[in-house]
């Protein structure tokens, strides 16, 4: 049967996602966001970089009521993660890369999209509106959606967190014809988030006086709280970009070869995962596999398609694909901590794809110019 008012199929979503494995879910307004003039500005700085996507129809991006014409409300559901910590022998390795922690397991918009059809399908049954489901996929800004349906505070890294489970989450949308009536966001809350204790003590949620994530990007990208620059961003360069990654952000990376990380593990709401007394029910645990989570950058340089789907199956780097896995191992080599860097950067001149062989360039005049740097003028 179906809930008989707004209240009452509001629970019953609530309780519909929490069976289907979503940690959470909340509800958005169907106005536009309130942060829009922010995006705007944004977009005007050049700060999505190649992303063009982004500037096309930017009214509609902040709207969602022009995604679905009669939009009477938007669902957000937030799937929890919980990653394995590193092994450090692996992680610290200077021959081997780094692989974001959201694609160390399968690529997430596969696991979260069954469920997230299963949900849209029983609240158009149950409201009789219709409904349009994303997963990081729609004309929509997720994290804005969030933070107004009161799924946490929005960081000075720029991404969600949420105060039991950090910003390790992946959000699913839902918009519908339904009038369902919208949560409140987390600051406007009271700003005390419900639940959360630290030594006895109400705990703020928010980043408070932290800067720590400002401080960890390897690039500058968080020049300004709140915003990242993409054009200097290593996620950017590494996953979305198709082009030679620049020197400027070459040298400092850490070897990340498909994403970065820096900003999230320094931040401190992301170890209230790994306590008991605040865990969601519905976390999903990733192991560490040094294969797919730290693969040495030499086996990147000279693996071939069939290495790549094998090691990778279900991955979230399949979609970068592998000539762009293979240039973004060849920049890490301009870390100068990673031991026979020269050998390999040769290799890489001499290898059959052009972007790799382009990057590689890059990395060698780099390497050469700090070296010349480094070198003591004769008198």
């Amino acid at each position: 049967m179906s809930p008989a008012s707004s209240s009452d199929l509001r629970a019953a979503l609530r309780a519909r996602a929490a069976e289907l494995g979503f940690a959470w879910a909340g509800f958005a307004s169907a106005a536009p966001v309130p942060r829009a003039a922010a995006f705007m500005d944004w977009l005007g700085a050049g700060h999505h970089a190649g992303m063009g996507w982004l500037a096309r129809a930017p009214a509609r991006r902040t709207d969602p009521g022009r995604v679905l014409p009669g939009l009477g409300g938007v669902v957000v559901l937030g799937w929890a993660l919980a990653y394995d910590e590193p092994d450090p022998a692996v992680w610290q390795d200077p021959l081997r890369g780094r692989i974001a922690r959201f694609a160390w397991g399968p690529d997430y918009h596969d696991i979260i999209g069954a469920p997230l059809a299963v949900f849209a399908a029983d609240l158009a049954r149950w409201s009789g509106g219709q409904c349009r489901a994303y997963v990081d996929t729609g004309p929509l800004l997720e994290h804005e959606l969030a933070w107004t349906a009161g799924l946490g505070f929005l960081g000075r890294n720029a991404l969600l967190i949420h105060p039991d489970g950090g910003s390790w989450l992946h959000l699913a949308v839902i918009l519908t014809t339904a009038r369902l009536p919208p949560d409140v966001p987390t600051e406007a809350a009271g700003a005390v988030w419900r639940g959360v204790r630290a030594n006895g003590r109400a705990v703020t949620a928010s980043c408070g006086a932290c800067r720590r994530c400002l401080a960890a990007c390897p690039t500058g990208a968080l020049a300004k709280p709140y915003q990242v620059d993409a054009r200097s961003c290593l996620s950017y360069w590494t996953i979305e970009s198709r082009t030679v990654i620049p020197a400027e952000c070459l040298g400092a990376a850490n070897r990340w070869v498909f994403g970065c990380d820096d900003c999230q593990s320094i931040c401190p709401w992301n170890r209230r995962l790994d306590r008991a007394d605040v865990r969601p029910a519905a976390v999903q645990r990733v192991p560490f596999e040094p294969a797919r989570c730290a693969p040495r950058l030499a086996d990147l340089l000279r693996m071939n398609e069939t290495q790549f789907k094998e090691i990778f199956a279900a991955s979230g780097l399949l979609r970068t694909g592998l000539a762009r896995l293979r240039r973004n191992a060849v920049a890490a080599l301009a870390t100068p901590s990673v031991p026979g860097a020269p050998d390999l950067i040769a290799e890489a001149l001499r290898h059959p794809d052009p972007l790799t062989r382009a990057q590689a360039q890059v990395v060698r005049l780099k390497r050469r110019s700090e070296e010349e740097a480094q070198t003591p003028v004769q008198a």
